[in-house]
């Protein structure tokens, strides 16, 4: 009786171990690289556009493009991209910039104080193409 128990017993701490260790493996493999600012920002972007009207069915991603965080936003129906470099700051503060003209009528639309980044090396095709 005692062996079937120490059986069952190790037979759960194997299991259990098998499940701590995907788990585990499971959050590695989902954390996000992405900065909680460039996070932030995008829903903040999110909610501007959605606020102001500008897309139905709207969607924004980000990600690091050449080493710029960027932030694409659109209709899911089609049309203009509003292309948005995010210049991290310190404290865990962002700054949102317009890289295009679609993004820079948007902003005036939205009633955003975002501005131009004059040094922006952001490549707005290649955002395009990975993020819209």
């Amino acid at each position: 009786m005692l062996d079937k128990l120490d059986k069952l017993a190790n037979k759960g701490f194997k299991y259990l171990f098998i499940a701590i260790i995907a788990v585990i493996i499971a959050s590695v493999v989902m954390k996000s690289d992405k900065p909680d600012e460039v996070v932030n920002a995008e829903l903040e972007l999110w909610q501007a556009y959605n606020d102001a009207g500008i897309y139905d069915r709207l969607t924004c991603k980000s990600g690091d493009i050449d080493s710029n965080w960027v932030v694409v936003c659109r209709s899911k129906n089609g049309g203009n991209n509003g292309v948005y470099e995010v210049e991290l700051l310190q404290n865990k503060q962002y700054r949102i910039h317009y890289v295009n003209g679609s993004a820079k009528t948007h902003v005036r639309l939205m009633g955003k104080p975002y501005t131009f980044n004059e040094s922006t090396t952001v490549n707005i095709n290649k955002a395009i193409e990975e993020l819209g």
